[in-house]
């Protein structure tokens, strides 16, 4: 794809202008350059300039080039605050101008836009359909890497792809004193069509002559022929030195060449017309002597035999100003396609493909698995990625829908359809055949098979493109479909093409047909129907002009119109171009029929008529094509969003949201999610029970589309979201009336849509409200508890305490909403470290009616005497939030209001409580602090109360605490540390979670399994990072990229839970080396869940030990906190820390050794009555 650019360099460009034939051409023109611009195709600093025409009707390119050049420097000078042309400024610079050619130029005919500004199947980065002009302005990018500073005139008409990084090509490849013109090679036959290159290659690549539509005989005789058989072909782009551009700023002033500019026309002048390569480049080439050049028609072949004196004066003028000045060829590898006739277009886009040249810079780059086989490819990669040749729908072959929408589909996946879905090809026919939108993703039998009503006949070498079809889809072979929105379905036949039309009712096109609506914009309601053959010449004289295939003559007499000379013809010229025969409603008889219309007749003749040469000049026919255009692309975008979501696909959507806010208000794209998101929520209401509610993905979606819109201008994506104006909302979304709670949403959203700045304070609230839907989920957990026999006495502690632990593989697929939608599988165990279990809590009973909470010892206590003092939980920050949260947990205090006070519950409880805790470990541990602290809270707290958990309970409760501190996270944490030894946890989707575990042991006896864990112990290595980091701030960067289904977060997800297996596999073989392999496999792939993972420093601690370890990771969601390695050899950590400190140096002041060893008790309990 075409690659937008991060411009940290000048600009290749200080400007870019592009010629139009009319004022509002070119207005519209600018505006497309302005939208690569705004993209990043175009360097920011470039300046975008369109440049109209002199006058009305055709120019030629030498005069719309004098003109261009001459415009270009009055603005460039004016923009310096010049009030003079400063031409050492124009100098000075690389300036680029392209000529896009006039309405005449256009192919097809009819298509106002030309071709330059077509959309081809192929997309950029970013999944925008690109256009011609898109691959010449990254070719011009190759061409100013090496052409020195000077004006670069290029023409779209030509589709060209120049090859990269050709090894003989330099700054002095251009001729700095003169003009260069580019060569590429093609064959004979095509070459024989164009203008191409006589160069003299022992005389620094001098051009010594273009030779247009030359036969082979002219071509060997001028030895322009190589010896392969190619010719090099002129490609219409020119360097003009700094020292011709002084020259060419001269002649616009100068008669009779001043009349060829605006200058001239201002001044009364009729416009002078020539050419830039009949009257320009060939004054310079040696070959042409001056009568040759003086008496030569140009390539039109217009009438030069008697050539008006002004076009005599003004070669005069060219050659004694150019003659002299040294011409090239640059020769440079590539390919060239000339599109000439409607037939032309569509062989080239039914044959595309995006790879005919070696250009990376085209391309984009093939993404390959790194170790674990992981694909971490990206979006467009996987849609746009030239393996494919074209581009697919974002939702992909495999999957059969009914309403999924055409974005590009092309014929290159028409095998590798069959060979995915061939079994669905037996569907019954009335799945497809509904009034719900046809998909073309899924292309069922081939068109020479037999098969009642089929709802899908997809021909080969077919394309479409930017288009809507709904209803039944039948296109023929070698057709193309292009920028349609089809309400009712279509037939076309083969070899055809239909482009533009918006039709409500079923459309039928017969074989080789044009068939093409254009839009007049001051007219909203007039839209012309253009239809011809695909092979006839619409500028053949009447004789023998021909409309679909049949003379014109005869058509014209069967209409019924023949005697109306003077109002078919547009002006003197009989041709089928200028013939007033197409209107608003269909030619009759021309194959082309809306299904039950059978006045088309009547209505054609009834009509205002216009010609081909007429409609495509409509004045508002431009900006309203354009616009058309862009909202088909924006409805089948958000068509796509909304199969996506409502049918629970995971497709990444961020590229489509992107789009979005490139070219839609708001505002719209809005009114599209608010709509999808009320159709979800309506439908989780018909679902069974037990089943995950996707309300979440698509609040997430919303969050999304809105982070899109604020950009990088509207502060940073993570930010606190509990303003009170949408307390209301969460709360409804979180007793699960999601309509209700969705409308209350987009009421308070709606308010804040008026800067970046707001609208990312609702993206982050947005995901608040995801936070919501996850904690209603996670309160379904069941977590029974039992009254134990005796409740304790005051005075007397419970202390609890418990290990760390180690994660080994498969984390982060424990952690909500990713558990619910996926189900999650870790392996991992529980440890001591120097000796003894980091993480403790006690608690006892107080006489006085409050609770006193020590969050470590020796600091200040917090005390809770009311209600409102304990229900700040939900705030991380809060003083002592996870001891209050666990206290409030256990559902034995009432925090409502109509509830008594906290002092008369704790009263009727039989007392305070006072509760103590404390960590050996330093915050952001990676070791499971937080929710094994959850665990052994619980638990003492719980006892106090005569209460008990069985272990699955404790695990449950700590998962619901998470939730309730508003941190998230997961369950495999106070699994691996509440639990001993070694374990295999996991959970299925489903509503309730239920998480089960295994305690896992090695090898067939006990006596093995405690050698093996002695034996795994002296091969771990814990090491404290000296880094610390919150895993929060990782944990909602990987909610984000799951709720957006990023492909790799969605490959690499699975990869963890096989990932999970495979360790728990390699502990049973008793394989230290495979858990090393292993562990080390966990760590790439949690550094592809979380970016910023492995800070460089810890980057350099593992190249420092790679040569002495099977395997390591950072523990947890990585950042920083411990790492664990596995040596391979036994109790080698006294060299491990050697190597380390002195690779590191100073940089290992922070890091701390540790011993590690596996515990095999789990959480411990003991009662005291110290004070």
């Amino acid at each position: 794809s075409i690659m937008a650019h991060k411009h940290e360099h000048d600009p290749e460009w200080a400007v870019i202008a592009v010629t139009a034939s009319s004022e509002a051409q070119a207005l519209q023109f600018r505006v497309e350059l302005l939208r690569r611009q705004k993209a990043g195709h175009i360097h920011p600093e470039t300046v975008i300039l369109a440049i109209a025409d002199p006058a009305p009707g055709y120019v030629g390119s030498g005069a719309s080039t004098l003109n261009g050049i001459y415009v270009i420097a009055e603005n460039v000078s004016a923009l310096h605050k010049r009030t003079y042309i400063d031409v050492p400024l124009i100098q000075s610079m690389k300036i680029l101008l392209l000529h896009l050619g006039g309405p005449t130029q256009r192919v097809p005919c009819g298509n106002v836009v030309g071709k330059a500004l077509s959309f081809l199947p192929q997309e950029d980065e970013e999944g925008e359909l690109i256009a011609p002009i898109d691959i010449l302005l990254e070719n011009m990018k190759k061409i100013a890497k090496y052409a020195p500073k000077g004006l670069v005139v290029a023409t779209t008409e030509a589709i060209l792809r120049l090859d990269d990084d050709v090894d003989y090509l330099s700054s002095s490849s251009f001729e700095s004193q003169g003009v260069s013109v580019v060569a590429v090679p093609v064959s004979l036959e095509t070459g024989m069509n164009h203008g191409v290159c006589k160069i003299d290659f022992l005389n620094n690549n001098e051009l010594k002559n273009i030779l247009y539509k030359a036969d082979e005989k002219t071509l060997r005789d001028n030895r322009a022929q190589l010896p392969s058989g190619e010719v090099y072909v002129y490609t219409s782009i020119i360097h003009f030195s700094s020292k011709v551009i002084e020259r060419l700023l001269y002649l616009p002033v100068t008669p009779p060449l001043d009349t060829c500019t605006y200058l001239g026309v201002d001044n009364g002048a009729t416009p002078l017309t020539f050419s830039l390569y009949r009257d320009i480049l060939l004054c310079m080439v040696k070959d042409i002597d001056y009568e040759t050049y003086i008496g030569s028609q140009d390539e039109e072949g217009k009438g030069n035999d008697v050539m008006l004196r002004e076009v005599r004066a003004a070669r005069v003028l060219l050659w004694k100003n150019l003659r002299d000045f040294p011409i090239r060829a640059v020769v440079w590898p590539g390919s060239y396609t000339y599109l000439e006739t409607a037939l032309d277009y569509v062989n080239f886009l039914t044959s595309y493909n995006s790879q005919s040249s070696s250009s990376s810079s085209l391309s984009s780059s093939d993404s390959s698995s790194s170790s674990g086989d992981v694909n971490t490819s990206t979006a467009s990669a996987a849609v746009s990625g030239l393996q494919y040749h074209s581009f697919v729908p974002s939702l992909g072959l495999a999957q059969l829908s009914r309403d999924s929408h055409a974005r590009h589909y092309h014929p290159q996946q028409q095998q590798e359809a069959d060979l995915l879905e061939r079994e669905k090809r037996e569907i019954d026919d009335h799945v497809a055949l509904s009034d719900e939108p046809a998909s073309v993703l899924y292309p069922l039998a081939s068109p020479t098979q037999t098969r009642k009503n089929p709802p899908f006949s997809v021909g080969s070498q077919c394309c479409i493109i930017n288009s809507l079809i709904y209803g039944q889809l039948s296109i023929k072979s070698r057709s193309v479909i292009e920028n349609c929105h089809f309400r009712q379905g279509c037939v076309i036949g083969s070899d055809s093409l239909v482009s533009g039309v918006d039709a409500d009712h079923q459309i039928v096109v017969n074989d080789s047909t044009c068939f093409l609506q254009v839009r007049d914009g001051d007219r909203p309601d007039d839209k012309y129907y253009i239809i011809y053959g695909i092979r006839d010449d619409l500028d053949a004289p009447l004789e023998h002009a021909t409309l679909l295939g049949r003379p014109l003559q005869t058509w014209l007499l069967e209409l019924d119109i023949v005697g109306q000379q003077d109002d078919i013809w547009d002006g003197p010229v009989h041709t089928l171009r200028h013939a007033r025969i197409f209107s608003r409603f269909l030619l009759p008889n021309s194959g082309v029929a809306f299904s039950g219309d059978d006045k088309q007749t009547a209505s054609w003749k009834a009509s205002k008529k216009l010609s081909i040469s007429e409609i495509s000049s409509l004045k508002g026919s431009l900006p309203a094509e354009f616009s058309w255009r862009r909202s088909l692309s924006f409805e089948t975008d958000m068509s796509i969003v909304h199969t996506s979501l409502c049918d629970k696909r995971d497709v990444c959507l961020l590229e489509i949201f992107s789009r979005c806010a490139r070219n839609a208000p708001i505002q719209q794209a809005l009114e599209w999610m608010d709509d999808i998101a009320e159709r979800v929520a309506t439908a989780i209401e018909q679902e069974p029970e037990g089943t995950v509610p996707y309300i979440g993905r698509v609040l997430s979606a919303i969050s999304d589309l809105l982070a899109a819109y604020s950009g990088n201008k509207g502060g940073l994506r993570s930010g606190p979201a509990r303003n009170p104006a949408f307390q209301e909302a969460f709360q409804l979304l979180y007793q699960g009336r999601y309509v209700d709670g969705l409308q209350a949403m987009r009421v308070q959203r709606d308010k804040w849509l008026a800067t970046v700045e707001s609208i990312a304070r609702a993206a982050r609230h947005y995901e608040g409200a995801c936070q919501a839907v996850t904690r209603r989920m996670v309160e379904t957990v069941q977590v029974t508890m039992t009254s134990s026999s005796s409740k304790r006495e005051q005075g007397v502690w419970v202390e609890v305490e418990a290990p760390a632990r180690i994660d080994l593989a498969g984390g982060w697929t424990d952690t909500p909403p990713i558990t619910y939608e996926h189900g999650g599988c870790v392996t991992n165990m529980a440890i001591q470290i120097d000796g003894k279990c980091p993480i403790k809590a006690k608690c006892r009973k107080i006489s006085q009616p409050i609770i006193i909470l020590h969050v470590a010892e020796g600091g200040q206590p917090v005390v809770c005497s009311t209600k409102e003092e304990l229900a700040d939980y939900a705030r991380p920050m809060a003083p002592a939030a996870l001891l209050k949260a666990c206290v409030v947990c256990l559902n034995v205090l009432d925090l409502s209001q109509p509830a008594p006070s906290l002092s008369a519950q704790l009263t009727s409880l039989g007392g305070g409580l006072e509760l103590h805790t404390s960590s050996d470990l330093p915050t952001g541990s990676g070791l499971g602090t937080s929710s094994i602290l959850a665990g052994v809270i619980l638990e003492a707290v719980a006892d106090i109360m005569g209460r008990a958990f069985d272990p699955q309970a404790l695990i449950h409760a700590v998962l619901k605490v998470e939730q309730m501190l508003t941190t998230g996270g997961g369950w495999q944490d106070q699994v691996g540390g509440l639990l001993p030894g070694i374990k295999l946890s996991y959970s299925k989707p489903h509503i309730p979670l239920t998480v089960r575990y295994e305690i896992v042991t090695a090898g067939d006896t006990q006596e093995s399994h405690t050698s093996f864990l002695k034996k795994l112990e002296s091969h771990l290595c814990l090491i404290y990072t000296g880094r610390t980091r919150l895993a929060r701030d990782l944990l909602q960067d990987v909610l984000r990229r799951w709720y957006s289904k990023t492909p790799e977060i969605l490959d690499v997800t699975d990869a963890l839970v096989q990932n999970a297996h495979d360790m728990h596999a390699a502990i049973k073989k008793e394989d230290i080396q495979s858990v090393g392999k292993e562990l080390s496999k966990y760590w790439h792939y949690k550094k592809i869940m979380a970016s910023g993972a492995e800070p460089p420093s810890v980057t350099r601690m593992l190249s420092l030990v790679s040569s002495h370890i099977w395997g390591a990771s950072l523990t947890g969601a990585g950042g920083g906190g411990f790492m664990v390695l596995v040596t391979q050899h036994p109790n080698d950590h006294a060299n491990i820390e050697k190597v380390l400190k002195e690779g590191l140096g100073e940089d290992a002041s922070q890091m701390t050794f540790h011993k590690l060893a596996i515990d095999t008790v789990g959480l411990a309990k003991k009662y005291t009555t110290a004070s």
